[in-house]
């Protein structure tokens, strides 16, 4: 099953066409829009293999086999936004580390912006990027911030949905293996993992290869676009007129000049107005139970 409403995706996320429940499983997060076109998203616990045969006395061990199969199998679970009423917003900053000594752009410019406001945020990596500039990995998670993948070298630049099923799992396992290697960790649980462009969120084949070595396949409800180059004011004006904030997931990159300086900006604007930023992570938590049964 396709974890997703069935709508087309585009980059300002038009969601008022959405229905009213896009997806309800019970073990997975619950991914919904309202008539005004609000969406949430809400973790009700899942359950491990054991568990799951457990609960089954009944069942033959063929078929309790199949059901331990399945489950450990599962699609990743796709995130949009978070609880539409929630006074939180996660930034997520995407394409990096980008090693620079620029103050308007680079992962040190972000950093550096997000400590003044006191932001914790979200860094998609790119492996190719990270393998590069390990010490900026280590940074980012030193400062308190989250990680997730982005893929090895961006998915080719072409998008996941162009590359072959190889091509694809390569661009998961090695972007996810380089940045372990960044931290130097070793292999470690990482929940998180966005699509470079979005390309395949919806295409149940990539879906499903995400969940073998993510939990979220993140997607964003707040698209600054600040790659294109508009520059500082357009990514403050995007972000402080936005009508969906509640819950919200901020998209914007490290690559593009003018973001700095646009977090700070933008990020004392919604403190002001009651907002809190945290982690993707902990905005998913504090959505938990949301249209829960």
């Amino acid at each position: 099953m396709d974890r997703e409403y069935d709508g087309e995706i585009h980059g300002s996320l038009a969601w008022a066409a959405l229905a009213s429940l896009v997806f309800l499983t019970s073990n997975t997060c619950v991914l919904a829009a309202s008539p005004d076109g609000s969406s949430s998203v809400s973790h009700l616990t899942s359950e491990s293999p054991p568990q799951i045969l457990a609960s089954l006395p009944s069942m033959s061990a063929a078929a309790a086999t199949a059901a331990t199969t399945a489950a450990a199998s599962s699609p990743s679970i796709k995130v949009i936004r978070g609880k539409p009423d929630l006074k939180e917003v996660a930034l997520t900053i995407d394409d990096g580390p980008i090693d620079t000594t620029a103050t308007d752009y680079g992962t040190k410019a972000v950093l550096a912006a997000l400590a003044s406001e006191n932001i914790t945020a979200t860094f998609f990596l790119v492996g190719d990027q990270a393998r590069e500039f390990p010490a900026l990995v280590r940074a980012i998670r030193d400062a308190g911030h989250s990680i997730g993948n982005h893929t090895k070298d961006h998915a080719q630049n072409v998008g996941m949905l162009n590359l072959s099923p190889k091509e694809r799992e390569q661009e998961i396992v090695e972007g996810k293996k380089m940045i372990e290697d960044a931290l130097g960790t070793g292999p470690i649980s990482m929940p998180l993992f966005r699509l470079p462009q979005g390309s395949g969120f919806r295409d149940i084949a990539i879906n499903q290869l995400i969940g073998k070595y993510h939990k979220y396949n993140c997607f964003w409800s707040v698209d600054t676009e600040d790659w294109k180059g508009a520059g500082e004011n357009q990514t403050v004006d995007v972000v402080v007129k936005s009508n969906q904030l509640e819950g919200s997931v901020i998209l914007c990159h490290d690559i593009a000049k003018g973001t700095p300086n646009a977090i700070r900006r933008f990020g004392r604007e919604l403190k002001s107005r009651g907002y809190k930023f945290v982690t993707l992570e902990k905005l998913l938590e504090d959505s938990k139970g949301e249209m829960s049964q």
